[in-house]
């Protein structure tokens, strides 16, 4: 299981060897939410928090505070990437002591309400691994604001209830499904944006790998710039011992807290304003392993000669890989051929497929758009067939 431990130095992680480099003419295989909706009936992030709406009430009730305070009533209707990037800038604004807050302070009441539902949170806690003592000993100490503190544990009940939702095995016609799209794709690399691992399952298993700094001509990189439910954040809560992610290991939601002098949780980072690859994530070790799994992004994109997008809209929030993707095309001579299976209404998505690509009039782009259902990949057609 490879294991990432950053204490000092990130220059063997920034740039890989030259020789690992990706070679022309590639197809790179693009996974989004689409796909395990398909397959795992998993929600996208428009269904999301609806899906989820009696288990939050019931069960992460700070997160269900932060949501009813921050969003609304409506918050069950609410895009998950736009509730998880109002929760975490509650935090990121006051950190910045920025003026005229988005993200408005509590009522003296709602400040009440939180830390009731902190210390029966607390008092709940099995023995170990706990989270919420620590945290709210934390931010008496750091001198925390209770907008700071609640922006904090409701994101973490947010990790814990993807890592609830998003663990589970790929099915017989899940398996079926995707050894098609692999076989049409053949894929010399994957970039998939799903926190779960039905992809994974259904590759061999010497046939990929996560590392997305030193590429392995031999396998299959698998590169998640959203991070993935089988992969181990470990911080100190001390200084002196170097944080680690470690992967291919999948925590039980109930694992997720402080062991120790350890808090442990699952490396997903969300759909949210992305700032893991930059100065501004406190984290080296996740600085570096996201950073490196874009660039890793861009280098493939900017010469693989098809693009295979499976399941995925391209959201226009996520301006991380859009910069990424942007960089890689202005290092291109010609765009790359686009391959879409995916469904719903091609009038609304190609148009955006084909300017995110900046797809010339006259490059038809392959799709398919009743391939995710009924369990059978469909033939791919393309527009001017359609017309």
């Amino acid at each position: 299981m490879p294991l990432v431990s950053v204490s000092t130095s990130e220059k063997k992680y920034s740039q890989p060897p030259r020789e690992g480099r990706p070679r022309p003419n590639m197809n790179v295989l693009i996974i989004g939410a689409g796909a395990s909706n398909a397959i795992g009936g998993l929600p996208t992030a428009f269904t999301a928090l609806k899906a989820w709406q009696a288990d939050i009430l019931g069960n992460y009730r700070l997160l269900a505070f932060a949501l009813e305070g921050w969003l609304g009533e409506n918050w069950p209707n609410t895009n998950l990437e736009a509730a998880w990037t109002r929760i975490d800038l509650a935090w990121k604004e006051r950190a910045a002591g920025a003026q005229g807050l988005e993200v408005p302070d509590l009522t003296h009441a709602q400040r009440q309400e939180v830390w009731r539902r902190a210390f029966e949170a607390a008092a709940a806690e099995a023995p170990g691994p706990a989270y919420y003592q620590t945290q709210i000993q934390g931010a008496r100490d750091l001198g925390h604001s209770t907008e700071q503190f609640l922006s904090i544990a409701a994101g973490w009940e947010l990790r814990r209830l993807i890592q609830e939702k998003f663990v589970l095995p790929v099915g017989d016609s899940g398996r079926k499904l995707y050894a098609e799209v692999l076989q049409q794709a053949r894929p010399d690399a994957v970039i998939s944006f799903n926190y779960d691992t039905l992809l994974e399952q259904c590759l061999p298993g010497d046939s990929w790998t996560y590392t997305a700094a030193e590429l392995d001509r031999r396998r299959t990189p698998v590169l998640k710039p959203h991070g993935s439910v089988n992969w181990v954040h470990r911080h100190p809560r001390i200084t002196g011992p170097a944080e680690e992610i470690e992967f291919q290991v999948t925590l039980q939601a109930d694992a997720m807290g402080y062991h120790g002098n350890w808090l442990v949780q699952n490396a997903v980072i969300g759909l949210r304003a992305k700032i893991e690859h930059t100065p501004a994530e406190s984290s080296p070790a996740i600085r570096t392993l996201f950073r490196g799994i874009l660039n890793r992004c861009e280098e493939v994109l900017a010469v693989t000669d098809r693009v295979w997008i499976v399941g995925y809209r391209i959201a226009p929030a996520d301006t991380g890989f859009l910069d990424v993707l942007a960089r890689a095309l202005g290092q291109r001579h010609a765009p790359p051929q686009v391959s879409v299976i995916g469904h719903g209404n091609p009038e609304d998505l190609l148009p955006h497929i084909r300017d995110v690509f900046a797809l010339p009039a006259g490059l038809a782009v392959d799709r398919c758009f009743h391939g995710l259902e009924g369990g059978q990949l469909m033939g791919l057609t393309t527009e001017a067939e359609v017309a």
